[in-house]
C-alpha cells in the first residue's frame, strides 16, 4: 500500500485548495442537517422539560371549605409538593375580567408552579405591595415591570350582591401593587394569553387584608405528584376520601398542554422531513462534488494501470482523498451543529424552551454525523471503484458512448438542428475529460427544488 500513500499525498498536496473547500461544504452542508435534527428533538421535549423545569401542578382541587388542612394531602406517599390558593373577592381592570387570587402559605411560584422570569424580579418574600405577574396577565392588562396596577377588594357583606354585572364599587382595601417581574408559565405558552391572564397576589398581601376581604369561593390547593399526571386518578380517591366528596372537586391540570404538544408534533415532524430532505440533496451535491475531483485524478491511471496498480489499489488511491475529506468535514459539521444550536428551538417551542442558548445533543450529533460520513463514503467508494475499473476499460478502448435517447428520437422526428443539439450537450455524459455528472445533476436539481418547497412548507 506505499504507493497508494504516496499517491494520496500527491493528491492533497496538488489539490489543498480543492480539499479545503470540499471539508467546508461538507461540514457546513452536514452541520445544517445535524442542527436540524438536533433542533427537531429538542423542540419535542421543550414543553415537557419546561413542565418538568417549572414543577408544574398535576391537579388542582376546589373546595366549598374557608378553612383547610393540608396536612393529610401532605403525608400522602405521592405528593411532592402542596400550596393553598385563597380566591379573594377583588378585581384588577373593571374592562377586562382576570381572575384574582392569594396565596396562603408563599409555596406558589416557589416550591410549586415556579414561572420561568423573562423580565425584573420575583416578589420579595413577604412584601404586601408588589407582585409578579405572568406573561399572558401582563398582556393582557397591558402592563409591564416597573407599571401599578390597582386591586380593588370587596367585603364580606359584599360579596352576595355580585353578580359579574353592574356590580358596586369595592368597599375593601384598594391596593397598588408595583410589577417588579413578568414571568412565563406553561399555559403562558402556545395559548390564547387572554384565557390564561390570572394573577395571584403575595402571601404577605393577604396577611395585610385578608380578614377586611370577602371570599368569592371555598379554599383551593394545587398539589404536584412525584409520579406525575398517572398519578392523579388515585389521588382523586384519596381527597375525596380526606375532605368528602360532596366537599371537594378534582381537575387534573393536564388539559394545558394539549394543544401545545399537538403544535410542536407538527413542528418537530416537519424539521425532521427537511432534515432528510437536506440531507439528500447534500449526499447528491457532495457526492458529484467529490467524484468529478476522483475523475481529474484518474486520468492518469491508465498508466499506473501500465505499470502494475492493481484496480483496488487505484480505487484507494482514489477514495483516501475523499475519506480525508468526509472525516474532516464531519468534524467540521458537529462544530457548525454546535454553533447553530442557539437558533433552535424555533416558534412555540422557543418559548417553551427552558434552557434557550448553546445545546449539544450528543446523541444527535454522533449517530448523524456517523450515519451521514458512512453514506458519503459509500457513495465516494462506489465512485473510486467505477473509476479505476473505467481507465482500465479506457485504456484498452472498451469505452463507448451511449447517445441521448431523447436526442435520438428528436431527431427521428425531424427537429430542428437547435434542439437536437441542445438536448445533446445537456443529456449526454460525454467520456474522459469531456465527461460530466449529468444524471447526478439533475438529481441534485429536483432534491434541491424539492427542498426549498418542503422547508417554505414546514415554515407555513
Amino acid at each position: 500500500m506505499g504507493a497508494v500513500r504516496v499517491l494520496v499525498g500527491v493528491t492533497l498536496r496538488r489539490r489543498w485548495r480543492s480539499v479545503a473547500v470540499l471539508t467546508l461544504v461538507v461540514g457546513v452542508t452536514g452541520g445544517a442537517v445535524l442542527a436540524t435534527v438536533a433542533g427537531a428533538r429538542r423542540t419535542a421535549s421543550s414543553f415537557d422539560r419546561f413542565v418538568e423545569e417549572s414543577g408544574t401542578a398535576d391537579a388542582f382541587v376546589a373546595t366549598d371549605l374557608h378553612k383547610l388542612d393540608v396536612t393529610p394531602i401532605e403525608r400522602l406517599p405521592d405528593v411532592a409538593a402542596v400550596t393553598v390558593i385563597d380566591p379573594v373577592a377583588a378585581e384588577v381592570a373593571a374592562d377586562k375580567y382576570v381572575p384574582v387570587a392569594a396565596s396562603v402559605d408563599g409555596h406558589y411560584g416557589r416550591s410549586i408552579d415556579r414561572a420561568r422570569l423573562i423580565a425584573g424580579r420575583r416578589e420579595r418574600r413577604g412584601a404586601v405591595d408588589e407582585m409578579a405577574i405572568t406573561e399572558s396577565t401582563a398582556k393582557t392588562l397591558g402592563l409591564g415591570v416597573g407599571d401599578y396596577a390597582t386591586v380593588h377588594t370587596y367585603t364580606p357583606q359584599q360579596v352576595p350582591l355580585l353578580t359579574g354585572q353592574n356590580d358596586p364599587p369595592g368597599a375593601g382595601p384598594t391596593v397598588r401593587m408595583r410589577i417588579v417581574g413578568v414571568e412565563r408559565s406553561p399555559s403562558d405558552v402556545g395559548t390564547s394569553f387572554e384565557e390564561s391572564a390570572v394573577i395571584v397576589l403575595p402571601s404577605g398581601f393577604l396577611r395585610r387584608y385578608g380578614d377586611q376581604i370577602g371570599r368569592n369561593a371555598g379554599l383551593a390547593f394545587r398539589v404536584r405528584l412525584a409520579s406525575g399526571h398517572t398519578g392523579v386518578p388515585a389521588f382523586i380517591r384519596a381527597a375525596q376520601r380526606i375532605y368528602g366528596r360532596e366537599h371537594v372537586e378534582v381537575q387534573p391540570v393536564s388539559f394545558e398542554s394539549a394543544t401545545v404538544q399537538d403544535q410542536l408534533s407538527v413542528l418537530s415532524t416537519g424539521l425532521l422531513l427537511l432534515a432528510a430532505v437536506a440531507a439528500l440533496a447534500g449526499v447528491v451535491a457532495i457526492g458529484q462534488a467529490i467524484a468529478r475531483e476522483m475523475f481529474r485524478d484518474a486520468v492518469e491511471h491508465p498508466a499506473l494501470h501500465a505499470i502494475g496498480m492493481t484496480t483496488r489499489e487505484r480505487a484507494a488511491a482514489l477514495l483516501g482523498p475523499a475519506a480525508i475529506v468526509i472525516g474532516a468535514g464531519t468534524l467540521t459539521a458537529i462544530a457548525v451543529a454546535l454553533a447553530a444550536s442557539p437558533l433552535m428551538p424555533i416558534g412555540v417551542a422557543g418559548r417553551a424552551e427552558p434552557a434557550p442558548g448553546m445545546s449539544f445533543d450528543g446523541l444527535a450529533l454522533s449517530l448523524g454525523a456517523v450515519a451521514m460520513a458512512a453514506l458519503v463514503l459509500a457513495v465516494a467508494a462506489i465512485a473510486a471503484w467505477r473509476f479505476a475499473r473505467r481507465a482500465v476499460s479506457s485504456d484498452q478502448g472498451d469505452v463507448r458512448v451511449r447517445p441521448s435517447a431523447i436526442a435520438r428520437k428528436l431527431a427521428n422526428a425531424r427537429a430542428g438542428p437547435a434542439a437536437v443539439i441542445g438536448v445533446r450537450m445537456a443529456l449526454e455524459k460525454g467520456r474522459d475529460r469531456t465527461a460530466v455528472p449529468v444524471r447526478s445533476a439533475l438529481i441534485g436539481t429536483v432534491v434541491g427544488v424539492v427542498g426549498v418547497i418542503a422547508s417554505s412548507r414546514a415554515c407555513a
